[in-house]
């Protein structure tokens, strides 16, 4: 089960990680049979849920502590359970793509992450709209800090 995976890595990483360090994750379980999923956010940008027009129909927030701040599991109970019935996309991100900034220091946001996704032409991947549209705003500079992006497909099985 998804709880014992994250109580297990919580417990690891609160024991032997040097005091003031944790980890900021987010965990994914699907069921594509039952059209399910079981998710879990501590410390990490929240987790986007996109239909396949790239409209955002649900978001999935941090409301976990990262693991490996506390020794208990009570930080890391907070799994929750949702349900898609037509294909969607789930989009994890690290907070350095928010982050990213342009030469005058703004921000790429996640405003513009989402507005992004939403005019994305069609048969363009999430993933090519995102890194163009980071490419864009960087104008040429260097992020300063990881830019991780992960796209989960949740699919609709065939009857």
């Amino acid at each position: 089960p998804l709880n014992t995976v994250i109580e297990s890595i919580n417990f690891l990483l609160a024991n032997s990680l040097p005091l003031g360090r944790f980890v900021a994750a987010a965990f994914v379980a699907l069921d594509e049979v039952s059209c399910t999923g079981e998710i879990w956010v501590g410390g990490a940008p929240d987790v986007l849920m996109f239909d396949p027009a790239g409209h955002l129909e649900r978001r999935f927030s941090s409301n976990n502590l990262p693991l490996g701040i506390m020794r208990s599991n009570d930080g890391v109970r907070g799994i929750e359970r949702f349900k898609w019935t037509s294909a969607a996309q789930l989009l994890l991100t690290s907070d350095g793509f928010a982050e990213a900034s342009d030469v005058d220091g703004v921000q790429f946001g996640e405003d513009r992450l989402i507005e992004t996704i939403r005019q994305k032409s069609p048969g363009t991947s999430l993933i090519d709209a995102l890194q163009k549209s980071l490419q864009a705003h960087l104008k040429g500079g260097h992020a300063h800090d990881d830019m991780s992006m992960l796209v989960i497909d949740c699919p609709v099985a065939a009857n």
